[in-house]
């Protein structure tokens, strides 16, 4: 009888454990929404895809991948000091190697840096269409969508999202 007592107990704590969890978890998701609605990322990024890749290859550094969005070249890897959030050095081997050619200048590739490193995000592309896709905890692929307005636009990899609230999806 006792033991039965001390399952019931541990159920129910897991229980509520697992409710609480659930709730802190809608609460930092909404605070990430109201967060990018407000620096209007949308704009800020459109047509670019952003995200750490790395560390640098020196202390306190890190690797930020910059692509745009309709291009088939390799990414702009940009090697940051993320605690001072200042640019290192910007390569672009890669992208002369694949395209022959810079595909973004280099005004327009520190802005987007800056703003990225502002937004605390780990991967942020915005498409051609408007659909935004974020990730604000690991330096995977999107685990939030913001869908685009547009009716015949679908988002990659839709089929792994549900409905979030209004025009926000999150990952299965």
């Amino acid at each position: 009888m006792r033991t039965i007592r001390c399952y019931m107990l541990i159920l129910f704590s897991l229980i509520v454990c697992c409710i609480f969890y659930a709730c802190s978890n809608q609460k930092k998701i909404d605070t990430i929404i109201e967060f990018v609605e407000q620096k209007n990322v949308i704009s800020e990024f459109k047509g670019y895809t952003l995200y750490y890749r790395a560390s640098g290859d020196e202390p306190g550094t890190s690797l930020i991948y910059v692509k745009k969005a309709n291009v088939e070249c390799q990414p702009y890897i940009v090697l940051v000091d993320v605690e001072n959030a200042k640019i290192i050095r910007i390569n672009n081997t890669d992208v002369i190697d694949t395209c022959q050619k810079d595909y973004i200048g280099y005004q327009m590739i520190v802005k987007l840096v800056q703003k990225f490193l502002d937004s605390k995000l780990y991967y942020v592309s915005v498409d051609l269409d408007d659909t935004l896709y974020i990730n604000p905890f690991t330096t995977e692929f999107a685990c939030l969508i913001k869908k685009s307005k547009i009716p015949s636009s679908t988002p990659r990899n839709f089929e792994y999202f549900k409905r979030y609230k209004d025009d926000w999806y999150i990952r299965k």
